[in-house]
């Protein structure tokens, strides 16, 4: 007889390497609940991301993201994370200990080359402060930003992760290496 399987699933990841796309893609193949934790936090709040960053900062954010989180915890649902969600120790505990997460992984030039596609750009916020903030957001590249808060999450995101997936294929392959993984692994619990 197999297990059945009803823990939660994480995806983690930076910014546009398709835990969205992907995860609703998963949600469907599977037959669980998807939440997007951006998009709910935004709806809790009534307020875009870099809304909430510039009147709350950061600090005040990343607050609101371990909440959510918790609250969209449950069974039989696929849950896309927030690109910095793994920041804080509590949250990548939480993510291993609540269910399944993969870290769909990503080289920067893909990265950019989403971001610099999405017409989203201009309603999120910097990822880090290296960023110029006089910059307008027409003059806006991703690209050094990318790279460095990458190169400073990378480790993180494999902390949070039960398996590591390549992020550079279609979503349709993306969902089956994910589900095929997700039916060999045994519970968390």
């Amino acid at each position: 007889m197999t297990e059945r399987i009803d823990h939660p699933l994480f995806l983690v990841g930076m910014r546009a390497s398709g835990k969205t796309s992907v995860g609703r893609a998963l949600a469907k193949r599977l037959g669980y609940a998807f939440v997007d934790l951006d998009l709910l936090l935004c709806e809790q709040l009534g307020k875009k991301i870099a809304d909430i960053v510039a009147q709350e900062g950061w600090e005040g954010f990343r607050a609101h993201e371990a909440r959510i989180l918790r609250e969209a915890c449950a069974p039989r649902t696929v849950i896309a994370t927030g690109g910095g969600v793994i920041l804080r120790a509590d949250n990548r505990e939480f993510i291993l200990r609540s269910g399944r997460s993969y870290y769909l992984k990503a080289e920067p030039e893909i990265l950019i080359r989403r971001l610099m596609g999405n017409p989203n750009l201009a309603q999120r916020p910097r990822l880090n402060s290296t960023a110029d903030a006089d910059q307008t957001e027409k003059a806006y590249h991703p690209g050094q930003e990318i790279r460095e808060t990458l190169e400073q999450r990378a480790a993180l995101y494999e902390q949070a992760a039960h398996a590591v997936i390549d992020a550079d294929k279609a979503i349709d392959a993306l969902v089956e290496t994910i589900a095929g993984h997700f039916h060999a692994t045994p519970s968390p619990r």
